[in-house]
């Protein structure tokens, strides 16, 4: 049902993760640091989207796109704005990469941490929309279906959330380097979560 507002912006969000996931796969490849940079452009084009998109996602399977639509128009707003940054290689965004423990990881800019900042209100401001709609639910199937979204959107938090500390944190601390990348399996587990909420209860027709 290619007419579906909800089958679409699903479609352009599993894609940003696709795209994220492919850019992670030519970083771990990478032969050098210029590689790995264009191939970290390549995964903040997927990663600057993903948050608008989930969070317009959601929206559109609460019915609430008119109710928010100032919040939704500055997810993308700001979707947007950094998606130029990392476009144009913009040292305010990215400075290049640095060699980890575990490989290359991005060497941020003085407006990575306002991207971070937007990342979580995006990821978790829709579980919480949704959270508070599972009250009103009319029917254990339609709770179950928001519980398997909200608990996803959790593990992927805490995969992107090691993911970003090491790197930033790292500068302080660096032991912090030794733990475990846990973006890529985050977003396996968020895979079998959603598609488990597809099958198994219905999110789409």
């Amino acid at each position: 049902n290619a007419g579906s507002r909800l089958n679409r912006v699903f479609v352009y969000f599993v894609g940003s993760m696709a795209i994220w996931d492919f850019g992670v796969f030519l970083l771990r490849r990478a032969p050098d640091a210029q590689a790995a940079w264009r191939s970290e452009v390549v995964i903040h084009v997927g990663v600057v989207l993903l948050p608008a998109l989930y969070y317009h996602f959601v929206l559109i399977f609460l019915d609430s796109t008119r109710e928010r639509r100032r919040s939704l128009t500055l997810a993308y707003g700001v979707a947007a704005f950094f998606s130029v940054l990392n476009l144009t290689g913009s040292p305010l965004f990215m400075k290049g990469v640095v060699a980890t423990v575990w490989g290359w990881a991005p060497a941020s800019g003085p407006l990575y941490l306002v991207y971070v900042v937007y990342v979580h209100a995006c990821l978790i401001g829709g579980p919480w929309l949704l959270l508070k709609a599972q009250r009103g639910a009319d029917s254990n199937f339609r709770r179950n279906r928001s519980r398997l979204i909200v608990l996803a959107t959790f593990i992927t938090l805490v995969g992107g959330f090691v993911d970003i500390a090491r790197f930033i944190v790292a500068r302080f601390i660096p032991a912090v380097e030794n733990l475990y990348p846990l973006g890529m399996p985050a977003n396996m587990l968020f895979a079998l979560l959603l598609g488990t909420s597809i099958v198994r209860y219905r999110l789409f027709d």
